[in-house]
């Protein structure tokens, strides 16, 4: 009833120091590289949301929050694994739990943070998934 769901979950302090939504976006881009490729909603809608949040992020304004919830909202419910769910599921806390910092962003052009980068993602045999929007290819 308070739309919670069993499956993998974390909660990290990531302090004031640091852009929260850019830090949702490293994690975002390593959602998006991590599918197996093989429906729609991983293999050009994850993609699709993680450029949307990086829209966000550089100044997009309305239009690009805009997107990016349609985009989220689009993978819901159409994958062939619950991956694309638990993504979009990330994307609309990440807009729901950080409002004054997307306000900061989508209005005001950023939160004049940087991102530092705080959380431990593991990246080994990966680009820098922070530099750029996974193309979708894999060996």
């Amino acid at each position: 009833t308070v739309g919670g769901a069993l499956g993998a979950g974390a909660i990290l302090p990531i302090g004031p120091e640091t852009c929260p939504l850019g830090e949702s976006l490293r994690i975002a881009n390593w959602l998006a590289a991590e599918t197996a490729g093989q429906c729609g909603p991983c293999k050009l809608g994850l993609p699709a949301a993680a450029g949307g949040l990086s829209d966000v992020l550089n100044g997009g304004g309305p239009a690009a929050l805009e997107a990016l919830r349609e985009v989220a909202q689009a993978v819901k419910g159409r994958g062939a694994c619950k991956h694309p769910d638990g993504s979009a599921r990330f994307f609309m806390s990440t807009l729901s739990a950080f409002t004054d910092d997307l306000a900061a962003h989508v209005l005001d052009g950023g939160c004049g943070r940087e991102t530092l980068g705080v959380l431990p993602l593991p990246f080994s045999g990966h680009q820098d998934v922070e530099e750029s929007i996974p193309s979708g290819e894999k060996l």
